[in-house]
């Protein structure tokens, strides 16, 4: 009886718990199950007419926009710099059969270990793994990759080759024994049972090179310190992984049917023991004390049910069945020097300047001098750490252009337009300039009008000027609606409705200013200052300038393709200063006489 209750229950433990189990096998085809949805194929066509196919893989996700990597010779023509890449189209494993999404080739990439970076907006039913970093890697370990020859395909058996040596040499290049890779399967990742190792760029024969992870994760640090990387270290069970979700439930399953094998045995040894009792002297175990032996088990049984049960409904982590609410913290920011209050901003009272318009049209109005508190409340929704509220003191006054630095603009004192949005006109923001490009641009453009004075804003005085007197997240208020900047409308500030998304720029001016006269300090393209970028200093400034050598330069203000969060008068980037990119401008400031 004991034997037949165990192997039943054996069985329906099996039958139970088939559902919520993954059983992996050590083929490549099941072990890139793991990462097959975070693989894109990629159709590149480049201005000269030519088209090139290749593969690609998301490493992070900002702001409903994915990050992905791919060869540099699949999305940059190389052989031929002046060739521009024309149009990216981006297929899904989950939707191949779908309308392929427009990607954009960021200027994050690098010849020399032929890595780049794009972009490509996310679609609602799109869901991705990020647990699939290796952990490491050794001589000899099996290797697959995703996607030949602009085909979905994964190598296996004798297609599967083998790692050729430890470690990657110093470029940065893992060589691995592998005869499949061909034309078209640049970008596609590289993977052991361990997780993706890297990025499959080149064939030579009977081998193949890799860049390894890590050096592609460095490159985008360098190059992109904003640019998300999501990526985590896969966690692999090669016989028996739990679903994240059945923990719960196995436990419970399995204590159910340890208690009925313990009321089996109790019951059979009642049985015995009666057996035994009636052989020696022809009675039975008293109704009364049988009873209380089996209620002593029950409700030993139950306690112990009970226990599991509340462990399990207390651990938000491993249950299916406890919702995790977050209550979000609230917090009073007071800041006090020398004992006395600080006004959130003050402006020294003046005689208003008049405006100026300067001779290619730039209309610049004059921003008087004044104290605010820079950075944002610990309870601003979607802020980051390097936004610390401070005082800053602001002691002269400076010009500030009213709009974006325009492409008609542009061209006046360039002699061309660098923009992505060249469509859009003369009136709307040039973009695509790094910010050594825009010193290029004031250098010219100082000689053109006979001055020394024109220069990008300080960061204190981009906020500042944003803010125009107001504490909120924006100058608006609290929301920002797409009726009053243009942004990624999918991704509002937090409580507050969508909008729309319009995936381009618009002609500057487009939306209502604030108080000062200044339109666009939200949304439409990022806007270059002056400053290096550093943390904020920890006590009160005055005149702040930012530290005085640095890596990157800060850009504010939001774009077109970000949240509402990007787009806060508080929200702070940077940037290497030869970054470029189509949501990418500036804004001009004059000083005084």
């Amino acid at each position: 009886m004991i034997r037949l209750t165990c192997k039943m229950t054996g069985l329906m433990i099996l039958v139970i718990f088939w559902p919520v189990i993954d059983v992996y096998a050590q083929d490549g085809d099941k072990v890139a199950e793991r990462f097959i949805n975070n693989v894109l194929q990629l159709s590149v066509k480049f201005s000269n007419g030519v088209e090139t196919n290749g593969f690609g893989f998301v490493v992070g996700e900002r702001e409903g926009h994915l990050y992905a990597v791919t060869a540099n010779h699949v999305l940059h023509h190389s052989d031929a710099p002046d060739v521009k890449t024309a149009e990216v189209k981006v297929r899904f494993f989950q939707d191949q059969a779908g309308k392929p999404v427009t990607g954009e080739a960021l200027n994050v990439s690098s010849t020399e270990i032929d890595t780049a970076l794009l972009r490509v907006p996310k679609p609602a039913w799109y869901q991705w793994e990020r647990g699939v970093l290796s952990s490491g890697y050794k001589r000899g370990d099996r290797a697959w990759f995703v996607g030949q020859a602009g085909k979905w395909f994964i190598p296996t058996d004798k297609d599967a080759g083998s790692l050729y040596d430890s470690e990657p040499d110093l470029l940065g290049y893992v060589t691995l024994s592998i005869s499949s890779v061909q034309r078209g399967t640049s970008g596609a990742p590289l993977f052991t049972e361990n997780g993706i190792v890297g990025m499959v760029v080149l064939d030579e024969g009977d081998k193949a090179l890799a860049v390894h992870i890590d050096q592609i994760r460095k490159l985008i640090n360098r190059m992109c310190p904003v640019c998300p990387w999501n990526m985590e270290i896969y966690k692999n069970s090669p016989i028996i992984q739990f679903k994240e979700w059945s923990f719960g439930i196995i436990i419970i399953v399995v204590f159910v049917f340890l208690n009925l094998i313990i009321l089996i045995l109790i019951r059979n040894r009642f049985k015995k023991e009666d057996g035994a009792r009636q052989k020696l002297s022809g009675t039975k175990t008293p109704p009364e004390k049988r009873g209380f032996k089996f209620r002593l088990a029950m409700i030993s049984i139950v306690a112990g049910f009970v226990v599991v049960l509340l462990f399990i409904v207390t651990r938000s982590d491993i249950t299916p069945f406890k919702p995790v609410s977050v209550t979000k913290p609230t917090a009073s920011v007071t800041t006090t020097v020398k004992s006395e209050s600080v006004p959130v901003t003050t402006v020294e009272p003046q005689t208003p300047e008049p405006a100026i318009t300067n001779t290619i049209g730039m209309k610049l109005v004059y921003i008087q001098p004044g104290t605010f508190m820079m950075g944002s409340p610990p309870d601003e929704p979607k802020r980051y750490d390097n936004e610390t509220l401070h005082e800053v003191k602001l002691t002269k006054g400076f010009y500030m252009q009213t709009t974006e630095v325009t492409q008609g603009q542009w061209r006046a004192v360039m002699g061309s337009n660098p923009s992505h949005f060249k469509d859009c006109g003369d009136n709307c923001p040039v973009e695509r300039v790094s910010w050594e490009d825009v010193q290029e641009f004031i250098k010219k453009l100082n000689q053109m009008e006979k001055t020394d004075r024109y220069r990008l804003p300080t960061e204190a005085e981009w906020e500042y000027a944003c803010r125009a007197g107001t504490t909120t997240p924006f100058f608006f208020g609290k929301c920002l609606s797409t009726d009053q900047a243009n942004y990624y409308g999918n991704s509002p500030q937090t409580d507050c409705p969508k909008g729309e998304y319009r995936e381009k720029t618009v002609p500057v001016a487009s939306f209502a200013p604030n108080k000062w006269g200044l339109y666009d300090m939200h949304g439409n393209v990022w806007e270059w200052c002056q400053d290096w970028f550093g943390d904020y200093p920890p006590g009160s400034v005055t005149d702040p300038g930012g530290p005085s050598t640095g890596s990157f330069r800060v850009y504010r203000g939001g774009s077109l393709g970000l949240g509402a969060g990007a787009c806060r008068a508080a929200s702070r980037y940077w940037l290497s200063p030869v970054f470029r990119s189509y949501n990418l401008g500036l804004r001009l400031a004059l000083s005084p006489d």
